[in-house]
């Protein structure tokens, strides 16, 4: 059953008494009872899911938790992932829609997150709702909405994964073209492996043919030391930057104090000159967005006029950010023509004028000289 918020709200309140707490609803559903088992075996996870309010909680399966148990985890984390499942505020399966919500949960242990009001878990719906965790992996939910005291509780066909460092997670995902330009000029550790360990970081991560082309040739790019320069100056921002802050015309702030420049055409994000190959991939210390070109100043602020053309070419229409740009080129590339043209004829009509003049200056000294009669000896 799914309640909309302003009844929800009111039910959860008007029935609290009557309902469980989440233990309580673990114990009494046979599908949750591994789950129940060992969470109750953690004395240090009572007191957080007992006083538990304004909360929702992802219960895994037992065929999920089965599955996850087989991975031989540390008690640390283990107890860390009970965490990652809880969290913050009431979201019911109706208020989670095809646009993604990036929901805070109550994992703040430093040793697993550095990300202020708890880690990340991805929220979307396309033919199910879906929480998302590390590595883009995703739990759907097989019963939605069991009410519980204080908030809610959804049963989830496979345990979320705790998002690992950035390093850890480029890796997995097998981002080579990045790896390869992360240990340029260093054989001890990575490159950015210290800007990693700051908490709250958005990080654009170029990965493609191209961008590491543009890096080795590129007199910005000249050693590790600017290297390392751009990744903290150019591809990272202080804050948490989700897709959903992908809006045309949106201005990013990085932590040089660059201003990048986010441009929708027909659903491709570019950031100034960089195409957005994947979004939203969750990190230990916030998230990174995988782009096909190194956000270099001083090459595009925002995607040339082929860019569009392109856009255009594959869709065969035009988004309103797409007609104004390509109207102010229109109007700027026109101004030229009628400049060029005027110089062109104002050169044109002076030089006629300067001859038609000269002519008539030799036409006035014949007529006053007379025609030159050659002596003969």
């Amino acid at each position: 059953m799914i309640f909309q918020a302003p009844a929800k709200v009111w039910f959860l309140l008007s029935t609290s008494v009557l309902a469980q707490r989440i233990s309580e609803v673990l114990a009494t559903r046979p599908e949750l009872s591994i789950l129940s088992n060992y969470i109750s075996s953690f004395p240090r996870l009572e007191e957080p899911f007992t006083r538990a309010n304004n909360f929702t909680f992802l219960a895994p399966t037992n065929d999920a938790f089965k599955k996850w148990l087989a991975m031989n985890h540390t008690t640390d984390y283990m107890e860390a992932t009970f965490m990652y499942h809880l969290l913050r505020g009431v979201h019911t399966t109706g208020s989670i829609n095809e646009v993604p919500q990036f929901i805070s949960s109550f994992l703040t242990n430093a040793s697993f997150s550095h990300v202020s009001n708890g880690q990340r878990v991805g929220a979307f719906k396309n033919e199910h709702v879906l929480f998302e965790s590390a590595l883009k992996t995703t739990s759907s939910v097989v019963t939605g909405d069991i009410v519980a005291t204080g908030g809610l509780v959804h049963t989830i066909d496979a345990v979320l994964q705790i998002p690992a460092g950035g390093l850890t997670t480029a890796a997995l995902m097998n981002l080579s073209y990045f790896t390869e330009i992360n240990f340029f000029g260093v054989t001890d550790r990575p490159l950015i492996d210290s800007l990693l360990a700051e908490r709250d970081k958005t990080f654009f991560l170029p990965n493609s043919a191209k961008a590491l082309s543009n890096i080795l040739r590129s007199p910005t790019f000249a050693n590790d030391e600017t290297l390392l320069g751009y990744f903290g100056q150019y591809a990272r921002c202080s804050k948490l930057v989700f897709s959903t802050d992908f809006v045309d015309g949106a201005l990013l702030m990085t932590d040089g104090g660059v201003t990048v420049v986010v441009t929708v055409l027909e659903g491709e994000v570019y950031i100034n000159n960089a195409k957005v190959l994947e979004r939203d991939v969750l990190m230990a210390n916030g998230v990174f967005h995988i782009i096909d070109d190194a956000l270099i100043p001083s090459i595009f602020t925002t995607p040339n006029i082929a860019l569009v053309a392109r856009s255009i070419s594959k869709r065969g229409k035009f988004s309103t950010a797409a007609k104004v740009k390509v109207g102010i080129f229109v109007a700027f590339a026109g101004i030229a023509i009628l400049l060029l043209a005027f110089c062109y004829i104002w050169f044109h009509c002076l030089g006629k004028g300067k001859k038609e003049s000269l002519e008539t200056e030799e036409q006035h000294e014949l007529e006053i000289s007379g025609p030159m009669i050659p002596k003969t000896l």
